[in-house]
């Protein structure tokens, strides 16, 4: 992955469709399930979902901290790692975040991806 502003890059990154497909991923990024990715789209529609379950990706649970219904943003937090996720038309950008990245970084590399592919009717 291309490195960020601080030097680092994001651990793990993703792109899925609404179906819960793995568009395009990078090496070790640890999955996303049916279940995952079902909780993860009606929290999109009722974040107190997310709230209660907490966001999974790939089994690593994450406390929801903020999100954005209005602009399908999901930002979650375990320790020093997070996860950001955006929706698009007709998919979900990930990116998982590790101690050398700042939630910020993260934010605004995926949301940019994010809006570039929705800008595309993607």
């Amino acid at each position: 992955m291309m490195p960020l502003a601080s030097g680092y890059t994001l651990d793990h990154a993703a792109i899925c469709g609404l179906d819960g497909g793995i568009w395009a991923q990078s090496e070790g990024f640890p999955g996303l399930n049916d279940t995952e990715c079902e909780t993860l789209l009606k929290g999109f529609e009722d974040i107190g979902v997310l709230g209660e379950k907490g966001v999974t990706i790939g089994g690593n649970k994450y406390m929801l901290i903020a999100s954005d219904p209005e602009d399908g943003i999901i930002r979650g937090k375990n320790g020093p790692t997070g996860v950001t996720i955006k929706k698009t038309v007709g998919a979900m950008v990930i990116g998982i975040y590790g101690e050398n990245v700042t939630p910020g970084e993260c934010n605004v590399v995926v949301e940019n991806l994010a809006d570039y592919l929705k800008e595309q009717g993607i």
